[in-house]
């Protein structure tokens, strides 16, 4: 039976535990493609509903820019309407004056008339007249007289007209002009709160789509991770079988009393404090335990093993992901976030070997190394990821 497990072991790459296996057939390469294929396709949608909304916001700002030189030319129009309303009111104070003056002279005019009426003084003249000639020069003076008052009543009359016009005029289009501005502040208010709305679905639509893109990355991800894997593992079946041919030798079985710490014998890859453990945490279950750590903090390999990938990755940043095989078990080792990476992959790496430097790329937060220890393959759910604090002395 164990030399059944570990040909399969060789064969595989792996040897999964009961646990893992449903997880490594759920997570296989059809899976993947599908998963790929399908977010694909979604997000094209979402492409397409972006560049519809982004068109309709582009329509939004440019009606709006055309609404704001409508204001800013109702502005100049009310500005010069004010200047001239300015500049009318000396005339107009001077047109009051002439027109207050007048009545001073209708006044007397008017008293005058009172204490010696027309006929009167018609009468008088006649009286008085010592000639023919005389009587015409005298009544040509009276007739230019009531001339002179009704000429100085006719002007009073259409200078307050005129006065009355001019004020008439200028408020009305002071009316227009305010009633303008505020349906188009109104206007301009409307098209601010449509776009607002359109800015907020296109938001939505671009999380989504930023999600969608993550999600077909990661799904690629763990595709080229499983590659990896497969290649490592093959390569272990051929190295296996070189040395079954060489030697009739059955290879060491690690005692099954002992502990898995003892049997794995990983050292903690980085110097630090532990600033977040393995588990639930307010973001989510948290599968790796972080260790953080300021200044240049070099990242070795807990155990030695095979690099099957080195890679930047949008959500690890700058990782490494390390297969190990350890008395007949496979762990995968992953080392996220770091600022430099020092290997490749497909390297072979010894136990406290520098694979990088300590940093802040990807989905981090301050500078750590989230570190992850898997029994048996990675894989996208990491439902085979465990405590690293189990493996750590």
């Amino acid at each position: 039976m164990k030399g059944r497990r570990l040909h399969i072991a060789l064969a595989a790459g792996l040897l999964l535990t009961p646990a893992a296996m449903p997880s490594a057939q759920a997570e296989s390469a059809g899976s993947i493609e599908q998963t790929i294929r399908q977010k694909a396709a979604e997000k094209q949608v979402l492409q397409e509903q972006m560049d519809q909304l982004k068109e309709q916001v582009q329509q939004f700002d440019l009606a709006m820019e055309k609404n704001q030189l409508e204001l800013e030319h109702i502005q100049n129009e009310m500005h010069a309407t004010e200047d001239a309303i300015a500049e009318k009111k000396q005339s107009i104070q001077q047109l009051q004056i002439k027109i207050e003056q007048r009545q001073d002279v209708l006044k007397k005019r008017l008293a005058a008339l009172q204490t010696q009426p027309r006929t009167s003084m018609v009468t008088d003249i006649l009286l008085e007249t010592k000639s023919f000639a005389d009587l015409l020069d005298k009544l040509y003076s009276v007739n230019l007289i009531f001339q002179s008052d009704q000429q100085i009543l006719n002007q009073q009359q259409e200078d307050q007209t005129l006065l009355g016009q001019q004020m008439k005029s200028v408020e009305e289009k002071k009316t227009v002009l305010r009633s303008l501005k505020s349906d188009l502040q109104a206007k301009q208010t409307q098209l601010e709160e449509n776009q607002k709305q359109k800015e907020a679905v296109l938001q939505t639509l671009l999380q989504q789509f930023q999600q969608t893109v993550s999600e077909m990355m990661s799904a690629e991800e763990e595709k080229q991770v499983l590659q990896a894997q497969a290649a490592a593992a093959a390569a272990l079946a051929r190295e296996a079988k070189q040395k079954r041919t060489l030697t009739v030798s059955p290879a060491p079985v690690a005692p099954q009393a002992a502990s898995p710490s003892a049997s794995a014998g990983f050292i903690k890859p980085a110097a630090g404090a532990y600033s977040s453990g393995f588990g639930s945490r307010s973001d989510g279950n948290h599968k790796g335990l972080d260790i953080a750590a300021s200044g240049t903090v070099p990242i070795a390999a807990a155990a030695a093993g095979t690099v099957i990938r080195s890679y930047y990755s949008a959500s690890y940043g700058n990782v490494v992901f390390i297969s190990h095989r350890i008395h007949g078990q496979a762990y995968t080792t992953v080392y996220a976030h770091m600022r430099t990476r020092t290997v490749s992959a497909g390297q072979s790496v010894s136990q406290g070997q520098q694979i990088g430097i300590m940093g802040n790329t990807g989905m981090s937060e301050g500078q750590h190394l989230h570190f992850e220890v898997h029994e048996g393959d990675w894989n996208l759910a990491k439902s085979n990821a465990v405590d690293p604090r189990k493996y750590l002395p």
